[in-house]
């Protein structure tokens, strides 16, 4: 997966900015996974496109996700960052079964 440029990132940008969080994610989508049919993103499971996202970030911002969370007790903030590869490394292969169990079936 290549990096977007900046005028592709501004050009995603400016024809994603009116529409709705979801759709500029799929927007997002087509551009990491762009030999996948576009009109077909929308049924993919979330993971395989957060998974997208997240290396298309990886590409043209790099690994490190600077990161802040506040307490909620004394709303001191702290700020810590994050490698895009230690979530990367828990993915599974796009096409790969999972199994799970849930209330017991």
């Amino acid at each position: 997966m290549a990096p977007l440029s900046a005028s592709s990132l501004l050009d995603l940008w400016e024809v994603g900015r009116a529409r709705h969080a979801i759709d500029r994610a799929l927007l997002l989508f087509a551009a990491a996974r762009p030999q996948w049919a576009a009109e077909r993103l929308a049924d993919r499971p979330l993971g395989q496109r957060n998974q997208a996202l997240l290396e298309l970030r990886k590409q043209t911002f790099g690994a490190r996700i600077d990161a802040q969370a506040e307490c909620p007790a004394c709303g001191a903030t702290m700020a810590f960052d994050l490698q895009a590869d230690d979530f990367l490394a828990q993915a599974v292969a796009d096409d790969a079964p999972v199994e799970f169990e849930a209330a017991g079936h």
